[in-house]
């Protein structure tokens, strides 16, 4: 295995080729995040009436707007937007543009590091069966070469629901089933779509212990970790959309 220098290393280099390009095109899906964020920061609201122009990934309720996405990603980027915005070095936006900073600040976090992330956990994968440097050029020749460049450096969700889900697997390998329901609400808070990874695996726990006659532990450990996700989840629905789905 490699050291944890090497490792550390590997991690930094791809994550400056995962950077070299932080998107800021205003298109629908990033706008909405983005718009969710500077609401919270600059005006104190979960409402983005302001930036309506600017995105069509939006839900009207009770005559306001607010984003569609999951919401996740953009609670990640809140803080670190609070601060640099209070710090001067990110400016506010407004109802004609979301500002580029934030759009880069966005792909970086929820972009560039989880892709970088991917890669280095597949690197380490590799490494035990190969050494290092086939491990390094087949990861970076895969992963840099595949549609899932794309996103990195843009502010979506499918790179960092990626990063959890597979944080959910690896737990799930090492049989710490309550880090890997973790991982998986944390991934669904991300892309609601990734809930078929929760079920399929809730149902494979479920059969392995009705079918085998295992502990139900595994089952309860892995529902209890996923648990307060989902119940967040349904609490943001319900506040926001007025029902939990």
């Amino acid at each position: 295995m490699p050291s944890r220098k090497r490792t550390a290393t590997f991690f930094l280099l791809t994550l400056f080729f995962s950077s070299w390009f932080l998107d800021q095109g205003q298109n629908a899906n990033t706008v909405s995040r983005a718009a969710m964020v500077a609401a919270v920061v600059e005006q104190g609201t979960l409402r983005i009436d302001q930036f309506t122009a600017l995105t069509k990934d939006r839900a009207l309720v009770d005559g306001h707007y607010y984003s569609e996405k999951a919401p996740l990603p953009a609670v990640l980027v809140i803080p670190f937007h609070w601060l640099l915005h209070h710090a001067g070095l990110i400016g506010a936006s407004d109802a004609t543009h979301i500002n580029l900073d934030l759009l880069r600040l966005g792909g970086l976090l929820c972009g560039s590091i989880p892709f970088a992330l991917i890669i280095t956990l597949c690197w380490l994968h590799l490494a035990r069966s190969t050494t290092p440097a086939r491990a390094h050029l087949l990861t970076w020749a895969t992963f840099f070469g595949s549609f899932l460049f794309v996103y990195s450096g843009s502010f979506y969700g499918h790179l960092i629901g990626a990063a959890f889900t597979l944080g959910a697997l690896i737990a799930l390998e090492r049989a710490q089933h309550r880090s890997a329901g973790a991982l998986i609400g944390c991934a669904v808070l991300c892309e609601y779509t990734i809930a078929i990874f929760a079920v399929c695996w809730t149902a494979h726990l479920a059969l392995r212990w009705t079918r085998k006659g295992g502990m139900a532990a595994p089952l309860l450990h892995f529902v209890s970790g996923a648990l307060p996700f989902a119940i967040a989840l349904i609490l943001y629905n319900t506040l926001l959309f007025g029902g939990p789905f």
